[in-house]
């Protein structure tokens, strides 16, 4: 306590600067940690509320594709179902091609695939759920197919693998806690 004593107003002035930078350190530290915390937060909410964009579009033409084929020869004629089909299909080939924006294919390690970069790799879940919808409305175009209840099953199976890969992807639990944890 002695050897405190003997300092000097200079000595004291060096050290409560000293004490006063390491604590505007620290605080600029809490405060910049909290902002990139909040930017990536913006980042991923950007990026969530396009794909919940896509997955309203697709969510959509999935019970679009599903009315399509328990219409079918019921309030929807031949030529109303064909025009109604053909939409359908290039509607599903839009989404898969969207979709592919958010969630690009997997490549095994040492897998070559020569194919277009957005088209290589394993799909998605997501896409592949799609993509087992396009194929199911694909198949009831064909001569003499008619659409059985398996098939809008199969429609509706896809929807609930395409909706869980998707709610996944967003994780709607993780926002709500970034954004409880950001606002405090």
């Amino acid at each position: 306590m002695d050897r405190l004593a003997g300092f000097s107003l200079e000595t004291w002035l060096a050290i409560g600067s000293g004490v006063l930078a390491v604590l505007s350190f620290l605080f600029n530290w809490v405060v910049v940690s909290r902002q990139s915390a909040r930017e990536a937060e913006t980042l991923r909410a950007a990026r969530d509320a396009d794909l919940i964009a896509w997955a309203d579009d697709a969510i959509a033409a999935l019970g679009d594709a599903q009315e399509l084929l328990r219409e079918r020869g019921r309030t929807l004629s031949a030529d109303a179902f064909k025009v109604g089909h053909s939409k359908c299909r290039t509607r599903f080939t839009v989404l898969l091609d969207r979709g592919r924006l958010f969630f690009p294919g997997a490549l095994a390690d040492g897998e070559d695939d020569n194919r277009e970069s957005a088209y290589r790799g394993r799909s998605h879940p997501a896409l592949q759920a799609l993509f087992d919808a396009y194929q199911v409305v694909t198949k009831t175009n064909r001569d003499n197919v008619e659409y059985t209840r398996e098939d809008v099953m199969a429609l509706v199976a896809a929807r609930r693998r395409f909706v869980s890969e998707v709610f996944d992807a967003v994780d709607p639990r993780r926002r709500v806690a970034a954004i409880a944890r950001l606002t405090r």
